[in-house]
Order: structure tokens, then C-alpha cells, then sequence
């Protein structure tokens, strides 16, 4: 039987990711998951906005004006991989007619549909924890319909906030449910055994991260 070569890591090389981190968190939660990124090749660059200070087209045009920046700079495609809110960020960028230039998106334990936890928030009174981004964390986002191919991973460790405080409902990453994460009009999408966060330094995450930048699939296993 003739040797197979991977060629995955040749498609990754030189092109930039830019990682959009996820509510409450900031670009240093993303770091480990950047770090292995360029191992394959990728120049990992992040995206930090405000979580709560400012709503999301606020951030959508922040994601704007860096990839618009980096493709300035002679980049190739541009990646882009967001963790929970900033898969919605990613999104919404996109609509806004963002142009990676051939890149592909991966969103990580991302509420697309709307999170139940966000929505029980709400209903108690307490939608003022979640700032400015009350509306699409409750409400989510609709199809996806742009030329960009949208991967998308849920994590499967049930345990989590979401299970304390009400809202949540498994199976998922103990913060977002697995049905919170199906994105009409994606690519493909993978579950992984990870909590919310553990998705962000899982090794598997990581790889499936970047088999799906670099091919458009998942790796099945």
C-alpha cells in the first residue's frame, strides 16, 4: 500500500488565524489554543473586545477593520476561530461582508441557537450580567448563508455553570447545550470531549481546529 502524505499542515502554512475570545474572558484564555495553531503553521493572531460594554456590531466591526488590516499586510486566507460569544462575533463580522479571502471559520461551544442559560438569565431578572450582548446571547443567530465554510465543534463534558444556575439543558459543555450549537447552513460539525472552557486546551479541539481549517472536514475520530 502506497504511503499517504498529510498535506494539511502545507495548506495552513503562512496563512493567518485570528482567534476571537469568548464571554467574560479575554485574548489569554485563547493563548495555549493559538499556541499549538502555530505549530501547524498558522500565524495566530486575537481579537480583543468588550464582552459586555459594547454590543456586537460594535465588535463585528472591530473583527472588520483587523482582518482588513492583515490582508493589507499581504495575508492570505484569513481564519477565524471564535470561542462561545465570539463565534457570534465571527458570524456577524461575516454578515457584515468581511472578506477572509478563501479562509474558514470554527466555532467552539458557540450558542447560535440562543442560550438557554442566557434566556433563564433573563427571565429572573438578571439580563444585566450580560451587558450590551443580552440580545444575541438570549436570541442567537439565523442561518448561515455566506460563501465562507463554517465548521462547528460542541463540547460534550457535561459540567459547568450552566448546570447551578438553571437553563441548561444536556446533553453539552455544561454551558451550552450540544442544540445550542447546530448551525443551519455549516460545513460540518464534530462534538469533542470537553467542557465550555476545556474546549479552549484540549488537544483533540486543537486538532480538529486545524484539520477543518486546512481541509474544510473533521477528522472523525
Amino acid at each position: 500500500m502506497p504511503a499517504t502524505v498529510d498535506r494539511s499542515q502545507d495548506a495552513l502554512s503562512g496563512a493567518a488565524v485570528v482567534l476571537i475570545h469568548g464571554f467574560w474572558l479575554n485574548p489569554a484564555w485563547m493563548a495555549l489554543l493559538g499556541r499549538r495553531l502555530a505549530r501547524r503553521g498558522l500565524a495566530p493572531w486575537h481579537l480583543r473586545y468588550a464582552t459586555m460594554r459594547r454590543d456586537l456590531d460594535t465588535a463585528a466591526a472591530g473583527l472588520a477593520r483587523c482582518v482588513q488590516a492583515l490582508r493589507r499586510r499581504g495575508a492570505g486566507p484569513v481564519h477565524l476561530v471564535g470561542h462561545s460569544l465570539g463565534g457570534l462575533v465571527a458570524l456577524r463580522g461575516l454578515a457584515r461582508g468581511v472578506d477572509l479571502g478563501g479562509g474558514r471559520v470554527v466555532l467552539l461551544g458557540c450558542p447560535v441557537r440562543g442560550s438557554g442559560l442566557a434566556r433563564h438569565f433573563r427571565a429572573h431578572g438578571l439580563g444585566w450580567v450580560m451587558g450590551a450582548m443580552a440580545g444575541p446571547l438570549v436570541a442567537g443567530l439565523g442561518p448561515w448563508r455566506g460563501p465562507a465554510e463554517v465548521g462547528v465543534v460542541a463540547g460534550t463534558m457535561d459540567f459547568g455553570v450552566g448546570r447551578l444556575l438553571g437553563g441548561y439543558h444536556p446533553p453539552g459543555d455544561g454551558t451550552v447545550a450540544v442544540a445550542e450549537t447546530r448551525l443551519e447552513g455549516a460545513a460540518d460539525a464534530v462534538e469533542r470531549r470537553a467542557t465550555h472552557l476545556g474546549l479552549l486546551f484540549s488537544r483533540r479541539v486543537a486538532e480538529a481546529v486545524a484539520a477543518f481549517l486546512a481541509t474544510g472536514r473533521f477528522p472523525e475520530a
